[in-house]
């Protein structure tokens, strides 16, 4: 029988006016039936009304409704139509849909080719599920329909197709079964066939695989989650700010069903990122327990007690190459970068065997991905900065601040390469280390010696006119010019033995390879005196800690505010690495020494650091 589009529109509604109205009734021995009750759907539905406030009175010929609580006069009284349920059930069965937050949910449909192994594993595991919801109906949801089960027996019969459509929901946005049956297609039909042979093992799906396979199966998902999130065009702020005005009850309907699926989704999405930092912590906890040091002459020569370890392993790197490159470059969209920088620097401080607990603990930035869990509280007690790598990450991308851009571009990436190594190889290899040392030096050398951030200079802006002496090229100064920052930025263009007779570099070796600010005057701690009104800046004066530029520039300096930006002796890694000083490698410990006899610190501000560094910014005010 053929419809036009005017039959079809009336047998829709005719059919969703009778869907709409009918209702399920409970008799007293617990049988139901479906059935119109004029007066009863007048009621309105409430996800926190109490389920089953009415029943069918058979003998009676009534059906009865009950207040599970106390109602004032006027008041609005509610049933529930159906629980658990979600708005788009509701739009579909009832016609509306509800801003209440637990009325939202997303549906992931997952059709997978599987083998009769791999069938078994999915039947036991939703099963699981399944017993669990039934135990905890009121708590815990049903979370899957199965939409498909294909007929696989045993061995040798090939593959099948297998649907089954996950609803994921604010109080559970990954289930189990969804996390579960991603796991079960990475499995291996050996591991499969292991669990299956296990006697009262749990089922399989339910525990967690080896790093490297846990951590493509978290970037599958978020894969998965990312690709529906970005089918929805409009963006959150747009559907919140469309139902604040007057809108047709089908589109409102509509966007609150779109709203709610989009902030599940999130959650879920934020669930499966907390998942792979959790295992990034466990491969960092399997980087720092390993065995295998060594204290031999080779090992020395090399600077690191494990050059025989990962020697040993170099061969197999190379053979995961590619595996190697996939996982890194999955780990790199995914993981959260202060978790990566944060995996970067303690890769290069457990290669120099520094991992000692007060020189480690000026690295945390990530409690979720640290491996030591006693340092964090110790960490908070001791007053440690922690650097917003959200904010970090918005800066990066405006593209006002292009060494910041590049500074989290190198530590991520170098972070998620050294992480899906140790994952897959339990270890990394040499070369590529070598890599990053001579990577992140030339970017110093192109930019400055610190990484600037929004913080560090607005702190700056606030204490102008400047005064800023030894300034490279003028990276920090070329940022607060943009800004109209009344700056002067004192340089010199080439070293001088006169300041500095151990740094080995020669007289007249070249101190920076770009000029980025036009206005930068050749001096040094000579034009200091002359300028009492502006505030003295110094950012690494004296290079590996030691010389006289910065403690000249601060005998020259009569002023009452000074801003240092570098390590300090109270804040440093120590001798973690071999020739650098205990007290920092920015200024000498006689200029340090004299800050501290004449200055009152009153302000630290976090910076983003390279391996092997702790800058910060400093404020001193002159003691009266």
């Amino acid at each position: 029988m053929q419809l036009d589009e005017q039959r079809l529109s009336t047998a829709w509604f005719r059919f969703s006016s009778l869907e709409r109205r009918y209702m399920e009734l409970t008799e007293r021995d617990g049988s139901s039936m479906m059935a119109l009750c004029p007066m009863l759907d007048m009621f309105n539905h409430s996800p926190t009304a109490e389920p089953g406030l009415f029943k069918l009175e058979r003998q009676r010929g009534v059906v009865t409704v009950r207040a599970a609580r106390d109602y004032i006069k006027g008041e609005q009284a509610f049933i529930n139509y159906k629980s658990p349920a979600w708005n788009d059930q509701l739009l579909l069965s009832f016609g509306f849909a509800l801003p209440h937050p637990q009325s939202a949910a997303s549906v992931i449909t997952l059709s997978l080719n599987v083998s009769a192994a791999q069938c078994k594993a999915h039947q036991q595991l939703l099963n699981i599920a399944e017993a669990e919801a039934e135990a905890t109906q009121a708590r815990l949801p049903l979370q899957h329909t199965v939409v498909h089960m294909p007929a696989l027996e045993g061995a040798g019969q090939g593959t099948a197709e297998m649907i089954v459509r996950h609803r994921l929901l604010p109080d559970s946005p990954l289930p189990m079964a969804l996390l579960g049956m991603t796991r079960i297609q990475h499995m291996s039909e050996a591991t499969l066939q292991e669990d299956g042979q296990r006697s009262g093992g749990s089922a399989p799906g339910t525990q967690r695989l080896v790093a490297s396979e846990e951590l493509r199966v978290l970037c599958f998902l978020h894969e998965l989650l990312s690709g529906k999130r970005a089918a929805f065009r409009s963006s959150v702020a747009d559907d919140q700010r469309r139902l604040k005005t007057e809108l047709p009850s089908r589109l409102r309907y509509a966007l609150m069903l779109r709203l709610g699926e989009r902030q599940v989704l999130g959650s879920a999405l934020e669930r499966c990122t907390s998942e792979m930092v959790r295992v990034v912590q466990g491969v960092m906890r399997g980087l720092v327990s390993c065995e295998g040091r060594c204290g031999c002459a080779m090992c020395t020569m090399a600077g690191t007690p494990w050059f025989h370890r990962l020697k040993s392993h170099s061969e197999r790197l190379i053979e995961l190459q590619l595996q190697v490159a996939r996982l890194s470059k999955a780990l790199t969209e995914k993981v959260p970068s202060g978790d990566l920088t944060q995996a970067t620097m303690l890769v290069h401080l457990w290669m120099a065997d520094a991992l000692s607990e007060p020189a480690r603990r000026k690295l945390i930035q990530c409690d979720g991905s640290w491996p030591w869990l006693e340092d964090i509280g110790a960490s908070v007690k001791g007053g440690h900065q922690r650097l917003d790598y959200a904010a970090l990450d918005k800066q990066a991308k405006s593209g006002h601040n292009p060494y910041l851009t590049s500074y989290l571009s190198k530590m991520c990436v170098w972070g998620s390469w050294l992480i899906a190594q140790w994952a897959l190889a339990d270890a990394i290899q040499m070369a590529d280390l070598s890599a990053i040392r001579q990577e992140w030096p030339r970017l110093r050398d192109e930019y400055a010696c610190s990484v600037p951030n929004n913080e560090a200079i607005a702190v700056l802006a606030r204490h102008q006119p400047l005064l800023e002496v030894g300034a490279g090229g003028g990276y920090w100064a070329s940022l607060l010019h943009k800004m109209r920052v009344d700056i002067m930025a004192i340089t010199s263009a080439k070293f001088s033995l006169e300041w500095n007779t151990v740094a080995g570099f020669e007289e007249g070796t070249p101190l920076y390879a770009v000029s980025h600010f036009a206005g930068l005057q050749e001096g040094g701690p000579q034009v200091v005196c002359q300028h009492a009104d502006r505030t003295l800046v110094l950012m690494w004066s004296d290079y590996m800690g030691s010389g006289t530029f910065g403690l000249e520039c601060v005998r020259n300096y009569t002023g009452k505010t000074l801003i240092l930006v570098g390590e300090w002796h109270d804040w440093t890694l120590g001798s973690s690495t071999p020739g650098t000083p205990a007290h920092g490698q920015a200024f000498s410990l006689s200029m340090q020494q004299l800050v501290d006899k004449e200055y009152e610190r009153v302000q630290t501000v976090a910076l983003p650091n390279w391996p092997a560094h702790v800058d910060r910014l400093m404020v001193f005010k002159r003691r009266t």
